[in-house]
């Protein structure tokens, strides 16, 4: 059967890989699934002539998973959305 349990959607902009989405069926966390579609991201992105990546994520979701694959937090804006807060992480290719 060919089910689709996750993806992730990027661009390069300037020298900049920006992870927009990155999503994986529940019953596929934890596996390596992700790590394996960030870096495949990333090796895109420096195929592609980027020197960084960037992804935003909100304080209830995946910080710990960007910063376990090496990315770096780098900022945040509380109360967006209202009661949580967005994060920013970066990370040189």
């Amino acid at each position: 059967m060919n089910e689709v349990i996750g993806g992730v959607r990027c661009i390069c902009y300037g020298n900049t890989l920006h992870i927009e989405l990155l999503w994986l069926l529940k019953s596929c966390r934890g596996q390596g699934i992700g790590n394996k579609l960030v870096k495949q991201a990333e090796l895109f992105a420096i195929e592609n002539g980027c020197e960084k990546a960037f992804v935003e994520t909100i304080s209830w979701q995946a910080k710990p998973f960007y910063e376990k694959a090496g990315y770096e937090h780098v900022a945040t804006l509380p109360d967006r959305p209202k009661g949580h807060a967005s994060q920013y992480l970066t990370k040189m290719l």
